[in-house]
C-alpha cells in the first residue's frame, strides 16, 4: 500500500511540473488511500461495539436470570411462582418491549442455572452471544457442552445444532 508521505511527495512533483494541475489518477490514489484508512477505523469501532454491547446484554439477561432464582428459590417450579413469574414478565414487558416474556424469562434462569459461575460466565459472554448459550444450555451433557462451547469460541462463534 502507499504510504501518505509517497503519495504527498508525487503529488508535490506533478504539481511543480504541472504548474498547479493536478492528474487525476494521484488524486484517486489519495482518495483511495483516505477511504480505506477511513472505513478501518469506523469498521473496528463497530466491532468493538458489537462485542461490547453483546456482552453486557447477555450478562444483563444472566443477572436477571439469577436474581430470579435466588429471589424465587424453589418457588420457580410451583404454580403460585409460574404466575409470579408470568407477572413479572408482564411488566417488565410494558416497560421495556419484547424480549421479557415468560419463556425469555425462564430461559434467562436457565442459563443461569447451567452456567452459574459469574466470572466464568462474564469471561464466555466475551466471545459468545446470547443465541449460542440458548443453545448450548439445550445441552444436557456438560462435556459435550464445553466441547460445543469451545468449537464455537475457537470457529467464529460458528454453532451446530
Amino acid at each position: 500500500m502507499t504510504s501518505s508521505n509517497d503519495i504527498e511527495n508525487k503529488m508535490t512533483t506533478l504539481e511543480s511540473k504541472t504548474k498547479g494541475i493536478v492528474d487525476t489518477r494521484v488524486i484517486g490514489t489519495v482518495s483511495d488511500h483516505l477511504y480505506d484508512g477511513v472505513t478501518e477505523i469506523i469498521d473496528n469501532a463497530r466491532m468493538q461495539v458489537s462485542i461490547y454491547v453483546n456482552a453486557h446484554a447477555s450478562m444483563t439477561f444472566w443477572k436477571v436470570g439469577k436474581y430470579i432464582i435466588e429471589d424465587m428459590d424453589y418457588q420457580t417450579y410451583s404454580a403460585y411462582g409460574k404466575r409470579i413469574l408470568a407477572t413479572l414478565s408482564q411488566r417488565l414487558t410494558t416497560r421495556y418491549g419484547k424480549g421479557y416474556t415468560y419463556s425469555a424469562l425462564t430461559r434467562m434462569m436457565k442459563v443461569a442455572r447451567v452456567y452459574n459461575d459469574r466470572e466464568m460466565f462474564a469471561t464466555v459472554s466475551q466471545t459468545l452471544s446470547w443465541s449460542h448459550f440458548l443453545e448450548l444450555i439445550t445441552i444436557s451433557d456438560a462435556s459435550k457442552r464445553l466441547f460445543y462451547q469451545h468449537f464455537c469460541q475457537t470457529n467464529s462463534g460458528l454453532l451446530i445444532s
